[in-house]
């Protein structure tokens, strides 16, 4: 849901702290530059031992940003800041990394169904996410959606630590 949310409603949350549509525009497009130069550097980690290390991260990296976003304020800067650590975080310990779980923990014959069962599910959550999405990101309530999203993410990132306790555990995966 924060993914989603960043991703389909970055720019009007940016508008909607005052930034003219160019500079919510443009800031969108470096972070989203940001991301790609991310993402290559998750992808040599990715197969490695300490994809691991880079989740757990990633996780207090995104708590940190959405809390540090909840109280920002009103400093453009600040919140891009806080908005390229989010995205930062997310690259590490989101979608890429359950995608790289799933394909360790399940057998070949099933990984593609399960991913795809997931995938459908979690963009169907997002789909009926979003109709509410543009009331919790206006300024009068972005700091408890942020806050939420915080505790969001920190539970998430509890769940990922028992799956790699249990991948360990059960000798699942190349990350030992």
């Amino acid at each position: 849901l924060p993914a989603n949310t960043f991703g389909q409603f970055q720019t009007y949350m940016l508008v909607k702290a005052n930034a003219s549509q160019t500079f919510a525009t443009g800031a969108g497009v470096i972070l989203t530059i940001v991301c790609l130069v991310v993402a290559q550097i998750f992808s040599k980690i990715a197969g490695g031992k300490n994809r691991n290390v880079a989740f757990v991260i990633g996780v207090i990296i995104m708590v940190a940003a959405l809390v540090g976003l909840a109280f920002s304020g009103s400093s453009l800067w600040l919140i891009v800041a806080w908005i390229a650590l989010q995205n930062v975080g997310s690259t590490f310990a989101g979608e890429a990394m359950y995608k790289v779980w799933t394909q360790e923990s399940f057998p070949a014959a099933y990984r593609s169904g399960i991913q795809g069962f997931i995938n459908g599910f979690s963009r169907l959550c997002c789909a009926a996410f979003a109709l509410i999405t543009p009331v919790l990101v206006l300024p009068e309530h972005i700091r408890t959606t942020m806050l939420g999203f915080a505790a969001l993410i920190l539970v998430s990132g509890i769940v990922g630590m028992v799956q790699i306790r249990l991948q360990k555990k059960y000798n699942v995966g190349s990350n030992d």
